[in-house]
């Protein structure tokens, strides 16, 4: 939530949100979108997507039975009834939800200035479980990236988690200083984030890098059940 705020007075556009602790402030931000299109609810402060909520009048129970730790749906009259009244509840997080693409930018600055960079596309937009990623080249993306980096002159490592409007505008989501559990898809994809890293640390030279785009990277297990045939007829 501070990131969001942050972001918002830099004058970088975020996805609509508010920070609710009652459930009458709860039932106002609903108006971002719910009942026509769902609306997410998540702590202000959480980690690896846990509390996630995606309110939703359409909900599919056994979906989200048999679904690997996607959010949970749940619609707005059965979260407002479990709402109950302790004095003690956190701050919830009431946020647009944005149903285009999903990204990993890994990123390694000085000062903001970014000397490394990569953008992956993830297959699961929901982001866990990770299923694979693909590295493009997106001038949107990497304009918000870059000016929140500046922003916040962030050093080291970062791994920036955005995704994509209904309009096509991405938003950061979050920003994590840490280099990200996904990283191996750039490394792959011809960026040594963890070897430019020590050379930042100990004051070597880092020249400027991106990853290639085009490059696929996926679970072990998830790429040994391809075919063959289907590996080499797409070039992977």
């Amino acid at each position: 939530a501070a990131l969001l705020r942050f972001l918002e007075q830099a004058g970088i556009p975020v996805a609509a949100y508010r920070e609710v602790g009652t459930l009458q402030e709860l039932t106002a931000a609903a108006a971002l979108g719910y009942p026509e299109r769902p609306i997410i609810v998540k702590p202000c402060v959480a980690r690896g997507g846990r509390g996630a909520l995606l309110v939703d009048k359409r909900t599919e129970i056994l979906h989200e039975l048999f679904a690997d730790r996607a959010p949970w749906r749940i619609r707005l009259e059965e979260l407002a009834a479990s709402w109950g009244g302790a004095a003690d509840r956190p701050a919830l997080l009431v946020m647009e939800y944005l149903p285009g693409d999903a990204y990993d930018v890994d990123v390694l600055s000085r000062g903001g200035a970014i000397s490394c960079l990569g953008i992956r596309k993830r297959y699961n937009k929901r982001r866990i479980p990770f299923t694979g990623c693909m590295t493009e080249t997106n001038e949107a993306v990497q304009h918000k990236v870059e000016a929140a980096v500046a922003a916040l002159r962030l050093d080291f490592a970062s791994d920036v988690d955005l995704a994509v409007s209904e309009q096509g505008e991405p938003h950061i989501l979050e920003i994590n200083p840490r280099l990200s559990g996904s990283i191996a898809g750039a490394i792959h994809a011809g960026v040594n984030f963890p070897l430019e890293l020590v050379r930042m640390a100990l004051e070597l030279p880092v020249e400027r890098r991106e990853c290639a785009p085009g490059i696929e990277t996926m679970p072990y297990l998830l790429a040994q059940s391809r075919s063959v045939s289907e590996v080499a007829a797409h070039g992977r």
